[in-house]
Order: structure tokens, then C-alpha cells, then sequence
């Protein structure tokens, strides 16, 4: 939900870890160190991340938690990789993903993760054959075919494998798969990735009016996306004033109708006491008589 919020989504984990601290839910408190970890991670805070990680697997091996030992290796790669200690990272990714594949029913398409990661360092190796036939093994994953992000990187990856190995007609093929899929999830980065790679891919053929249209389309769908987004943020400003706007009307209401309330409880008893009073008047008169 917070994924292009990450200050939103830090906060929200610290206050689910201080909540599981406190009421000692383990599970949770594992959970919780993971995404804390892949945050500070993502913002290149390895000594915090590395801090949240040692937590999670601490809580995962006294568990015997398969899936918080899953994420927290997942995790461990990413940070090496970070560090370019490509060796430990690959170990933990490895790790990370025969785990999953063990365990289908709780990861399925999230298999795809570490093997993205693995790709990525064996492309900056230079060991493209490998990296390809990761991302084969990902494509191949039925799951996968029913999430247009993860396919957009896929065949973005590919893209860049078969650009590198000068194979551009498979990295052009590769690439307009990619754009048909960023298209789908609407993801600004997956779009701008995209289009550079075909870019190049198009300049490298002199394919020069190929290369200009993709920067168009680019260009078109950047405003289409921004204006949909504006779009949204419209309406969610006027849903708001139209929430403050009723929410006023109803208080109004409720205080005029608590104020009748009131008032009709105060005639009531000023009605009651004149009958007390008049009944009472009348009994005095009649003992008198």
C-alpha cells in the first residue's frame, strides 16, 4: 500500500514492531525486523538494516520460521550486493530462493525476487548466460503471468542481456514485451527503463525515427499517467472538503437537535411542576372547605 511512500510505511512498521515488542508476538516482531531491514536498506543504511536482520534471524531460528528466514536472506543478498560482496550475496539469494521454491503455496510468484537479484550480479559479472536463464526460470513461473510488474522487469532484464550480447533483435523484442507490461501496471519506472533500453536498442540499429517515436509514446504516456494521478488527487481533495463540508452539517444537526433536546426537557418539567402545583392548590382548597 505505502510502496512509493517509504517514510509512510517506516513509520507504520516501527509502530507494529513496538506493539508485537510489547505484547510479545515473535512472529510479527520477525516480520516487522524484515521490512524495517529492506527500508534502511533501500535508503543505504546497511549498519541499521544489518541490525534489523540479525533480529529477524534470530527470532526465525528460534522458531524454525521458514518465511521470516526466507525475507531475512532475501535481505542479507540484497545488502551484500549493495556492497558489491557479490560471493556472500549470491550464497544468501541462492539460499533464499531453494527455500521458496520448497515452499510454493506460501511464496509462489515471490520466488521471482531473489532470482531477479541473482541476475543483476551476474549481469555485472558479465556472466549473461546465467542471468538469462534465471529470468527464464521466472518466466516460466504461471504465477508470474498474472502480474504485469514483474513481467515488465523480466523482459526488461532480458532486454538488457540480449542488448549486451549484441543480439538487438532479441533485446528489441524483449524490450516492446517489457513496454506492453509497464504499460499495464502503469509504473513510471518501469516505463522510463523501458523506453531507454528500446532507445538505445533503436540507435544501435539506426533506427533513428524508431528511437524518436519510442520517446514520444514515452513522453504521451508520462502525461496520461500524471494527469490520471492528478487526477485521483482531485478527487480524493474534494472528497475530503465534501467530507469536512457534510461532517460540519451533521454536528450541526446534532447540536440543534441535542439543544431541542434540552429545551423540551425543561418544558416538560416546568409543566410537570405547575400540575404539582395546581394539584396541590387544589387539595389545600378543599381541606379548607
Amino acid at each position: 500500500k505505502y510502496a512509493n511512500m517509504p517514510e509512510t510505511a517506516m513509520q507504520h512498521y516501527i509502530t507494529a514492531k513496538d506493539y508485537a515488542e510489547k505484547f510479545d508476538i515473535p512472529n510479527l516482531c520477525g516480520q516487522c525486523y524484515n521490512n524495517l531491514a529492506r527500508l534502511y536498506l533501500e535508503y543505504n543504511d546497511l549498519e541499521t538494516g544489518d541490525f534489523y536482520l540479525k533480529k529477524a534471524v534470530n527470532i526465525a531460528n528460534e522458531l524454525g520460521d521458514s518465511l521470516i528466514q526466507s525475507y531475512s536472506y532475501l535481505n542479507f543478498g540484497i545488502m551484500y550486493k549493495k556492497q558489491m560482496k557479490y560471493d556472500l550475496a549470491i550464497g544468501y539469494l541462492t539460499e533464499s530462493y531453494q527455500m521458496r521454491a520448497g515452499n510454493e503455496d506460501v511464496f509462489s510468484s515471490e520466488n521471482f525476487v531473489p532470482l531477479w537479484h541473482l541476475a543483476d550480479i551476474y549481469m555485472e559479472r558479465q556472466e549473461f548466460e546465467k542471468s538469462k536463464d534465471l529470468m527464464y526460470i521466472s518466466l516460466n513461473n504461471p504465477k508470474i503471468q498474472e502480474m504485469p510488474d514483474y513481467l515488465s522487469r523480466i523482459w526488461y532484464k532480458l532486454s538488457q542481456i540480449y542488448f549486451n550480447t549484441n543480439m538487438l533483435d532479441s533485446a528489441e523484442f524483449a524490450g516492446l514485451q517489457s513496454l506492453i507490461q509497464a504499460r499495464k501496471c502503469l509504473s513510471m519506472l518501469r516505463l522510463e527503463n523501458t523506453c531507454k533500453i528500446l532507445d538505445s536498442i533503436y540507435l544501435a540499429k539506426g533506427e533513428k525515427q524508431k528511437a524518436a517515436k519510442i520517446c514520444k509514446e514515452y513522453m504521451d504516456i508520462c502525461d496520461t499517467i500524471f494527469n490520471s494521478q492528478l487526477s485521483d488527487q482531485l478527487q480524493k481533495i474534494q472528497y475530503s472538503s465534501e467530507y469536512v463540508e457534510g461532517k460540519k452539517i451533521v454536528d450541526q444537526s446534532l447540536s440543534a437537535r441535542n439543544i431541542s433536546i434540552i429545551w423540551l426537557n425543561i418544558a416538560v418539567v416546568f409543566l410537570l411542576v405547575v400540575a404539582c402545583s395546581i394539584f396541590l392548590l387544589i387539595l389545600r382548597n378543599r381541606k379548607i372547605r
